[in-house]
């Protein structure tokens, strides 16, 4: 009986499969995992979106308390942008808290 081999690469075998052998499940790797890496499955774009509406609203809110001080103390600049940087930073806070 003869033994055929792959006519693209001789001596190789073209089932990978014997080659590695690598039992995913016996190494806990979830499905996901194996097939995009250690970061999982790509997000999808409505992800994305959230990301960006929480840090526009971060700052709106922060401008917004920061512009209500101002009018109220009549250092109109100078909390506005202070609260506008407050409120990126506590949004990007909460986002890395949230995708941690």
């Amino acid at each position: 009986m003869t033994d055929k081999k792959s006519d693209s690469s001789p001596g190789r075998s073209t089932d990978l499969r014997r080659e590695n052998p690598v039992d995913y499940n016996a190494r806990g790797v979830e499905p996901a995992k194996r097939a995009f890496g250690a970061a999982g499955p790509p997000r999808s774009r409505a992800s994305g979106v959230a990301v960006t509406g929480q840090i526009l609203a971060g700052m709106a809110l922060g401008a917004g308390v920061g512009f209500g001080i101002d009018w109220l103390t009549g250092l109109v600049p100078l909390l506005t942008i202070i609260g506008m940087c407050a409120g990126l930073g506590f949004s990007l806070y909460a986002i890395y808290l949230e995708m941690r």
